[in-house]
């Protein structure tokens, strides 16, 4: 043994690089592996059921992912119908006063009018966007049920540019001389 110390040095060392390429390996085939795995059924339960859910611990309604004129949207809202700048929708699970609750907190209003089973909003300015235009809701309560809502979205149009009389002569006699 004494004769050869360096071919067993040498040997030694092999055999740790080898073993920590090997381990190295192993941790990115683990690594790997563990990407490639779907997620427990558990996890993927709690996962879709949080997305599910309308409200908070305190009771208030959650946002969606989705927008209309710069207003987010709560969860538990569906589009029954839309028009240019007008969205109608409804919820068969959020209250009115939660709706009320959750679009005041979010909103600039100039006006609010309050009724009996309504709350209308009017020349509102969304407080997260404020270079989108005004906004009109309507949020009212469907009589016979205790949590079937409608809300009604209708954005300002925008301003028209009108031309004085002399100014649109001119536009029109430029426009027939064209055409001629």
């Amino acid at each position: 043994m004494n004769k050869h110390p360096r071919i067993a040095i040498l040997m030694t060392s092999l055999l740790c690089c080898a073993a920590a390429g090997c381990s190295m390996q192993n941790e990115q085939e683990v690594q790997q592996r563990a990407l490639l795995m779907p997620p427990p059924p558990a996890q993927k339960f709690n996962d879709e059921s949080k997305k599910r859910e309308l409200y908070d611990a305190h009771g208030e309604l959650l946002s969606s992912d989705e927008s209309v004129a710069g207003l987010q949207l709560p969860r538990g809202l569906t589009l029954q119908r839309t028009f240019e700048n007008e969205w109608y929708f409804e919820s068969q699970v959020a209250t009115s006063a939660a709706l009320d609750r959750y679009i005041s907190d979010r909103l600039s209003p100039t006006e609010v009018e309050r009724g009996k089973g309504f709350v209308a909003f009017k020349g509102a300015l969304v407080k997260a966007n404020p270079k989108a235009r005004a906004l009109t809701v309507l949020i009212s309560a469907i009589t016979g049920s205790s949590t079937t809502s409608e809300v009604y979205i209708r954005q300002a149009e925008l301003s028209r540019k009108y031309v004085s009389g002399a100014e649109a002569e001119a536009q029109l006699r430029a426009r027939r001389e064209f055409a001629d």
